[in-house]
């Protein structure tokens, strides 16, 4: 490919090209193609979360749901969420952790499969925004992300 000989992040050039292809296939949900590049991006540039094992414990999180704290931008098992108080925490179900893993495998075909909720595209976009403004605060001044993030609430 050529951007490898030109690119200096071909990673992330690959992330691009691979989101614009998904976007124009009628059969993939625009906001799915969303979330995987915004997770990948966030990923190659150092922000990488763990999808897969409780921030506290390590257990494994496949197949169950999870507790995101805002505070500590983790992600715990419900046995080991610091707290219960809905300001602190995202309450991420099963299908919303799958959707996580597959992106951090890089399992595109299967994020397609998941059939989400009204309720599960909230907390991930909860989850999203809220992991981003932490690692980089300047983007909560994007217009653009704030007419997005006014979308999400209202699909």
């Amino acid at each position: 490919r050529a951007a490898e000989k030109t690119e200096p992040h071909p990673e992330l050039f690959e992330i691009i090209i691979g989101t614009l292809a998904s976007l124009d296939n009628p059969k993939i949900m625009p906001v799915k193609s969303y979330w995987y590049f915004h997770l990948r991006c966030l990923g190659e540039l150092g922000f990488r979360f763990d999808a897969f094992r409780c921030h506290q414990c390590k257990t494994t999180l496949v197949g169950t749901g999870a507790v995101y704290h805002r505070p500590d931008a983790a992600i715990y098992c419900t046995a080991c969420s610091p707290t219960p108080d809905e300001r602190f925490i995202i309450n991420l179900s099963p299908r919303t952790m799958a959707i996580m893993q597959m992106i951090d495998g890089e399992n595109w075909p299967g994020i397609q499969q998941v059939i989400t909720t009204l309720s599960d595209r909230r907390s991930l976009w909860d989850f999203i925004w809220h992991y981003t403004k932490v690692h980089l605060p300047p983007i909560e001044q994007m217009k653009s992300l704030a007419v997005l993030e006014q979308i999400y609430h209202h699909a």
